[in-house]
């Protein structure tokens, strides 16, 4: 699972968004974004309600784009 501080990516077609968790909300997981995507802009907080259905967490920025 995640922990707070973790770098996660999230795919959206083409377009990866690095952000980092930054809280727990009722059982969700709040992801504040590193860089601009279409729907989460940078600086945006958003709240998951299934994280591992849309998270990858990873260990580096230099990992971003790897599988």
């Amino acid at each position: 699972m995640f922990q707070i501080g973790d770098l996660v990516e999230y795919q959206m077609g083409n377009i990866k968004i690095l952000g980092f968790v930054e809280c727990f909300v009722d059982g969700k997981v709040g992801v504040r974004w590193l860089n601009n995507g279409n729907e989460f802009p940078k600086n945006h907080l958003s709240i998951f309600t299934n994280p591992l259905d849309y998270l990858r967490k990873i260990d580096s920025i230099d990992e971003r784009g790897t599988e």
